[in-house]
């Protein structure tokens, strides 16, 4: 009885499992305070690229003082090809090896001068 009470509980348990995303399905990170968003697409390597731009609230010129820091990865603007327009950027597009499925729900920082100006999770669209 000890057995069967043992399988009843294991395989009554539900299991969070996460699943591959296929490719081409995109994620969004929206920004407030800066006026725009960021689109994470799954490439067909695995990897992620992006399509974002932001309208305002950029007000220093120089993109070496701008950061953007995507879970535990920080990337400088100038490194990803960001550049500032004030008050905002012009649309960038770079594409990283990481797995985009390692992305998806991650917190998204811009930080200017080491202070976090906006910050965003990296949601799926349905």
């Amino acid at each position: 009885t000890l057995t069967i009470l043992l399988y009843c509980l294991v395989s009554s348990h539900a299991y969070i499992v996460r699943r591959d995303l296929a490719t081409g399905t995109q994620a969004v990170a929206n920004f407030n305070n800066l006026g725009g968003k960021i689109t994470f697409t799954k490439l067909d390597t695995g990897g992620t690229g992006l399509n974002g731009q932001f309208t305002k609230g950029i007000t220093d010129s120089n993109p070496k003082n701008y950061v953007l820091q995507i879970g535990d990865l920080s990337f400088p603007f100038p490194d990803i090809r960001i550049q500032v327009t004030p008050p905002g950027t012009a649309v960038f597009t770079p594409a990283f090896p990481v797995l985009f499925d390692n992305f998806v729900g991650d917190q998204v920082l811009v930080q200017h001068n080491n202070q976090t100006i906006d910050s965003a999770t990296i949601t799926v669209q349905k």
